[in-house]
């Protein structure tokens, strides 16, 4: 059984992994049927494939190009790149972090730079020096992705997983049972969570207005059904005595 007081105190406590925490996640959104939830579940597990699907939380930009190779007279290794166009950098400065959610959490903690591999840009970078001072031939073109990118993903999933389970808690979602199961009302607020908390990154809270909105509709019901009981009551009542 998967419950929600021991999911909370494993993710708070770091005594799983991030990767674990989204399986057990992947059990409870199918459970509760949502599909959406379930997706991105999968998609930090197994990786992204579409820069289209990515969060905005796995989106970062970087200039920080290096390249290695000979210019004019020199040999020269890891030095910032100055020759691509503006039009070439607005292309390339998007980058997107597609790595497992096992992966990101190895490379938030490497030792070593990571980078991006845009060797292929080469010969843009000769073309655009020949005139001036011969042409620099690149034998690696590297743009850099800082560490801290990858930390920023690993947090932004961590706090989702732990706003997620709070905000089920909150919405009268039982997690802590072994039959997880919601009703048409917790249907609604269930994929009002996943919005809330996995595309937009709050916290998610109940609507109150909501409530007032069911308790308002209630009580013109219960006063209906009371007045109809007590107008028979009278109904009945005159009846018997004029009988009498």
């Amino acid at each position: 059984m998967i419950f929600l007081s021991k999911i909370l105190d494993d993710i708070t406590t770091n005594s799983i992994s991030l990767s674990e925490c989204l399986q057990r996640l992947l059990v409870i959104s199918n459970k509760i049927e949502n599909n959406e939830l379930a997706e991105w579940c999968l998609k930090e597990l197994n990786g992204y494939k579409n820069y289209n699907d990515l969060p905005d939380y796995r989106k970062v930009k970087s200039r920080n190009i290096l390249y290695s190779g000979i210019n004019g007279c020199f040999q020269v290794t890891n030095q910032p790149l100055q020759y691509l166009s503006k039009k070439t950098l607005d292309l390339i400065e998007n980058v997107g972090l597609f790595e497992n959610i096992i992966e990101i959490e190895k490379r938030k903690d490497f030792d070593k730079p990571i980078y991006k591999d845009l060797t292929f840009l080469a010969s843009e970078v000769y073309e655009n020096t020949t005139y001036d001072i011969g042409g620099v031939q690149c034998t690696s073109i590297k743009q850099m992705i800082s560490q801290e990118s990858y930390t920023n993903v690993y947090i932004a999933v961590k706090t989702r997983i732990i706003n997620l389970l709070c905000s089920f808690e909150n919405s009268g979602i039982n997690l802590d049972s072994a039959d997880i199961h919601i009703n048409k009302k917790n249907k609604i607020e269930n994929d009002q969570i996943y919005n809330q908390v996995v595309i937009h990154g709050n916290t998610y809270t109940p609507d109150k207005k909501e409530k007032k909105i069911i308790w308002n509709v209630f009580i013109p019901i219960i006063t209906g059904v009371i007045s109809a009981i007590a107008g028979g009551v009278i109904v009945y009542l005159i009846t018997e005595i004029w009988m009498k």
